[in-house]
């Protein structure tokens, strides 16, 4: 048993070998390919992948101790291929993919690539699905384009020029304008402040227009019962005015 980032194992001699990590002194990367050649003490004996008499057909031991980012290397997600190359390729396409992950999966081989599909996957299991229908629904979704569209795309995209919204636009401002024109004025809501305001100019108004009214004399006329706050009452001459009409203070004490 090997330990690895992800478990113990059992790795054996022959097996295909995947490397998870760079690492600059065994000169590998993420995604590298070998073979095991040997396994001794936790020391695995590795062939890299590539043609003979390349820097990368060569072998290297690797400590487990110190380097455990391995896995096998039989399959690998489309994503985990990229950037290797291989004689063969035998692909397994799912209801995941579309053209741009088929691209990468059928570009990864050499020689030969083989694309395996299973029909439940691309609608199989529907009522009256014919093999027709699948390999349709196969070809369909392999090449649909899925891309990844971000904010700044639409931000490009230059504003629309027809004629007749631009014409919409102009009659529904000239319009809002019109109303706008038209509508009174609305008065401010009542309060405490303006309520007051309004009372004494109304009572100002009031006292203006009785200083411009003519004094109506002779029959007929009645006296006016408004009162005139123009003028204050002082209480010592109404009392001075009562006592000369009825006599002195002490005859009213009497």
């Amino acid at each position: 048993m090997i330990p690895t980032e992800r478990g113990k194992k059992p790795f054996a001699v022959n097996d295909r070998i995947r490397f998870l990590r760079n690492e600059r002194d065994l000169g590998v990367k993420n995604g590298s390919l070998g073979t095991v050649m040997g396994i001794e003490s936790g020391v695995i004996t590795v062939k890299l992948d590539g043609a003979a008499g390349t820097p990368t057909n060569r072998q290297i031991s690797i400590d487990t101790k110190f380097y455990q980012h391995l896995d096998y290397g039989y399959a690998a997600t489309v994503h985990k291929a990229q950037g290797t190359t291989v004689d063969k390729t035998y692909v397994l396409a799912t209801s995941h993919f579309d053209r741009h992950a088929s691209y990468v999966a059928l570009s990864r081989h050499r020689d030969d690539a083989t694309v395996f599909y299973a029909t439940d996957e691309f609608g199989g299991r529907a009522r009256g699905a014919t093999p027709e229908f699948v390999q349709a629904r196969f070809t369909d979704t392999l090449s649909r384009a899925r891309p990844k569209e971000l904010a700044h795309d639409y931000l490009e995209r230059k504003p629309s020029t027809d004629p007749t919204l631009v014409a919409n636009l102009v009659v529904a401002e000239w319009e809002k304008s019109r109303n706008t024109e038209h509508t009174p004025t609305a008065q401010p809501a009542a309060s405490p402040a303006n309520d007051i305001e309004f009372r004494q100019q109304a009572a100002a108004e009031r006292w203006a227009a009785r200083q411009h009214q003519p004094t109506v004399t002779g029959q007929g006329a009645q006296p006016s019962h408004t009162p005139d706050h123009t003028q204050t009452p002082d209480p010592k001459i109404d009392k001075d005015l009562e006592l000369r009409r009825n006599g002195t203070e002490d005859e009213l004490e009497l």
